[in-house]
């Protein structure tokens, strides 16, 4: 006959061992509760150290590649063949894992510009993958009209998410979803000073499941990015999800040597501080940012790599 104290064991190890493989996803969505709205599938984080250093105010601002995803109108003003990667782990979980990579180039005559990107957002305890969300993104931008002082383009992206949750604790496996996603965007520039960009995202309402259904965000974003000298930036955007209070960000950067870039920034709702700095040396670009966790969460930081290749050979940056 079993002994009491075996009994016991036996029973804390069946309630302990599904405790410690939920406890991270557990923790992570009070955290999100305390810090601000709760989470959707997909929810928007930011793809470029760039611009998380400054605040996330990027709708207005040629960010090459990334692009894609901030605004896929500034891609009409691609030259050259760009491509890059980015990694991040959320407020430093390790379990949690954001990556993306991507290339941008210019199209033959006056198409353009279109822009491929790859994202994963990872969520992995103790070798097993609780949630993998995965976006395969198309985008392409083209000038519409363009006088002496102003520019006008507009843009659109198409997206591919895929979602796959891993087997529960009972090993029942929760399947997988995918869907399509359709952003529109627009950018004017005035003097090559000024940017005003805009972007619609999800505008065609997709959703995730069949019986579970999921509505991903859908969301306006329109910002301002002005030069007032050729080495410093001012950058404002207003983000507004469907059903959530609007979010004011903003951000600067100045550039103290040609190839050295420092930034900052300030976004509410959740309230946040940002700052980071880039290297840009012969068409190799080193991003770093940082932003503040909102509530209990910890900091984020990001690092991201890109390169230019006519840069090597003295083209255009």
């Amino acid at each position: 006959m079993a002994r009491p104290d075996d009994k016991r064991s036996t029973l804390m190890s069946r309630f302990t061992r599904p405790v410690s493989v939920m406890l991270p996803v557990a923790a992570m969505l009070f955290a999100s509760l305390c810090g601000g709205p709760a989470q959707a599938a997909f929810e928007a984080l930011e793809n470029d150290p760039r611009a998380r250093g400054i605040g996330g105010a990027a709708t207005g601002v040629h960010l090459g590649w990334l692009s894609t995803w901030h605004n896929p109108a500034a891609l009409s003003m691609t030259r050259d063949l760009d491509f890059g990667v980015t990694t991040l782990e959320p407020h430093g979980e390790s379990y949690i894992k954001f990556r993306s990579a991507g290339l941008s180039g210019k199209l033959p005559g006056k198409l353009g510009g279109v822009g491929i990107g790859f994202r994963r957002l990872a969520t992995d305890f103790q070798d097993q993958s609780l949630d993998e969300q995965n976006t395969i993104s198309l985008a392409h931008g083209f000038q519409l009209s363009e006088d002496i002082s102003t520019a006008i383009s507009i843009g659109y992206a198409l997206n591919l998410y895929s979602q796959n949750f891993g087997p529960s604790v009972n090993n029942v496996d929760p399947g997988s979803a995918t869907t399509v996603g359709l952003d529109l965007s627009a950018r004017v520039t005035v003097r090559n000073r000024t940017s005003v960009g805009f972007i619609a995202r999800n505008i065609n309402n997709p959703t995730l499941g069949d019986v579970d259904v999921d509505d991903l965000p859908r969301r306006v974003t329109g910002g301002i990015a002005y030069y007032p000298y050729p080495d410093v930036l001012t950058t404002f955007d207003l983000d507004t999800e469907l059903g959530q209070k609007p979010r004011f960000r903003g951000g600067a950067e100045f550039k103290f040597v040609e190839w050295l870039a420092f930034r900052t920034g300030i976004a509410t709702d959740p309230g946040l501080f940002a700052a980071g700095m880039g290297i840009n040396w012969k068409g190799f670009r080193l991003d770093y940012g940082f932003s503040t966790g909102p509530g209990p969460l910890d900091d984020s930081h990001q690092v991201g790599l890109s390169l230019t290749p006519a840069a090597l050979t003295g083209g255009e940056e």
